[in-house]
């Protein structure tokens, strides 16, 4: 079972059991390389020799889940073995709360954003609770930056050593910023509201 914001996708099927075509739509092949460093040193700590060693590639088919809840939405044709919640965009019970949306943020974005109770409920708490979590993320963004600076050489490349570091870092920092941008959706569609409601 794999979550995230959007919708919960659970996976029971074997993805190379999916036909050809279902690979090519609902799939990435993820390709990891390990690398390992060894240093032979004297007693006295002194660098003697080191080799760096790379394995071979290991290739797993993940899922593309934004394509597959991309698909579930427009109710299109799924591979067989996925289990996601009731299509809440075609019965309309959570977008209709919302009188105004923005023109330029997707009707399903407000499925999952609460609608505000009254201008004043969205000027207030949830406008300035979304503007402070957003700063918070630029904050952990930035700090996540400086962590990958100091896994570089002088060259600006990274050591072989910490590549591993360094991608899991990467993936931490896409994480956020998906929520940043979520999150400066949200205070987007608030100020829209107010903007209309005023």
């Amino acid at each position: 079972m794999v979550k995230n914001n959007d919708l919960t996708v659970e996976i029971s099927s074997d993805l190379n059991t999916w036909s050809d075509e279902e690979k090519e739509k609902f799939c990435f092949q993820q390709e990891v390389i390990t690398t390992k460093q060894t240093v032979l040193r004297t007693m006295s700590g002194e660098a003697y020799d080191q080799t760096t060693t790379k394995s071979k590639p290991k290739t797993t088919l993940i899922p593309n889940l934004d394509e597959l809840r991309k698909t579930h939405i427009n109710s299109g044709a799924l591979p067989p073995g996925l289990k996601l919640p009731k299509n809440t965009m075609l019965d309309g019970n959570e977008s209709s709360d919302w009188t105004w949306t923005h023109p330029y943020i997707q009707p399903t974005f407000y499925q999952r954003l609460p609608a505000p109770k009254d201008q004043a409920d969205a000027k207030g708490k949830n406008l300035s609770v979304i503007k402070m979590q957003s700063i918070d993320f630029q904050s952990q963004i930035e700090i996540i930056d400086l962590e990958i600076e100091t896994l570089k050489e002088d060259s600006g490349n990274t050591l072989p050593y910490l590549v591993d570091e360094d991608v899991n870092l990467k993936n931490k920092k896409h994480k956020l910023l998906q929520s940043k941008r979520y999150h400066s959706n949200a205070a987007k569609a608030y100020s829209y509201h107010l903007e209309k409601a005023g």
